[in-house]
């Protein structure tokens, strides 16, 4: 009848690992004022850092305290693969920072974490990702100037499927008015 229960059997797969601006999923400076913040890793390879202190200008320390700073378009997240994606963000935890969170073109009303808001980019698309830092009470003693404390390392997922209840925002940072039940009106 040709029914079976199991098989095994060997076969021959290959996986080819891209650089980053190659890969399915790939990470690239944006060419807008703010693109000096990303830069490819020296230490890593297949990512991006972004350097919000020296990165922002010479004479910068970072971000002062007690302040909300919003960097449009640092780096462009783009899809090469075959289908749309949905991404969202997380941060580690740093003692220091209130919160920060990236967005999409300018729309930092809808922080891309997975919780509040997802990005959706279609195959062959690129989306341009901003941060929000917020600094409110940090309090750095006057000539001690910026410390490495806030060294952390931000996590981008990428999935098929959006998570329920949140709003999906496009490429170009507009929601999508057709989401899954996020907080569109």
């Amino acid at each position: 009848t040709g029914a079976f229960t199991s098989v095994e059997a060997d076969r021959t797969a290959t996986v080819a690992i891209a650089d980053e601006d190659e890969a399915l999923l790939a990470l690239d400076p944006t060419d807008g004022p703010n693109s000096e913040i990303a830069r490819p890793s020296t230490s890593e390879r297949n990512r991006l850092d972004l350097d919000f202190d020296d990165g922002v200008s010479e004479d910068s320390r970072g971000p002062g305290t007690n302040s909300v700073y919003k960097f449009d378009r640092i780096f462009e997240i783009h899809n090469q693969g075959t289908q749309p994606t949905f991404l969202r963000s997380e941060f580690e935890e740093t003692a220091d920072l209130e919160s920060v969170e990236f967005y999409v073109e300018e729309s930092d009303e809808y922080p891309v974490d997975g919780e509040e808001a997802v990005v959706e980019i279609d195959a062959g698309d690129a989306a341009k990702i901003g941060a929000t830092i917020d600094t409110d009470g940090i309090d750095v003693e006057r000539g001690e100037g910026n410390t490495d404390l806030n060294n952390f390392a931000a996590h981008i997922t990428a999935e098929d499927e959006p998570p329920e209840g949140v709003d999906i925002v496009d490429a170009d940072g507009e929601v999508n008015e057709n989401g899954n039940g996020g907080g569109i009106e």
